[in-house]
C-alpha cells in the first residue's frame, strides 16, 4: 500500500493532475501485479541451487 501512495504522491507533485496520478496509480499496480505473478511463476520451474530431502528422513 506505501508504494501505491508514494506513487500517487510524486506523480501529482510532479504534474499537478490528480487524473495522471490516479490513472498512473492504477496502471502502476496492474503491471507490478502481473509482473510479480510471473516472475514467481518463472522463479518456481528452476530448481538449480534446491536440495531435495526425502520425507522419511523428516
Amino acid at each position: 500500500m506505501l508504494i501505491v501512495a508514494l506513487d500517487f504522491g510524486f506523480i501529482y507533485l510532479f504534474t499537478g493532475k490528480l487524473k495522471v496520478a490516479v490513472g498512473f496509480m492504477i496502471v502502476s499496480n496492474i503491471y507490478t501485479s502481473v509482473s510479480y505473478f510471473f516472475y514467481e511463476r518463472i522463479w518456481d520451474k528452476i530448481k538449480w541451487g534446491t536440495e531435495m530431502v526425502d520425507s522419511k528422513e523428516l
